[in-house]
């Protein structure tokens, strides 16, 4: 496992082998976002909200109900 610095806000976690990207940290928070893609079986896991909106490519729909932010995940908004 290893660490970059993937903007000027957050680092990255990866795969030193593969180089896989495994999970997420914006600085100054004790919240750490795990890929689903890191798991080799993540069958179970539901969406809480959508993230990055404003980022997303035209193709995608994002219509399904759930609390959706422009931006990364408030402060407010509920980890699950």
């Amino acid at each position: 496992m290893g660490w970059y610095r993937s903007s000027e806000e957050a680092q990255r976690g990866f795969c030193t082998r593969c180089g896989s990207a495994l999970f997420w940290q914006r600085d100054g928070s004790d919240h750490v976002s795990v890929m689903a893609g890191a798991f080799d079986e993540p069958g179970g896991l539901v969406a809480g909200y959508h993230i990055f909106c404003a980022d997303k490519g035209e193709f995608y729909a994002v219509d399904d109900g759930l609390p959706s932010f422009q931006a990364g995940r408030p402060a407010s908004a509920s980890s699950g």
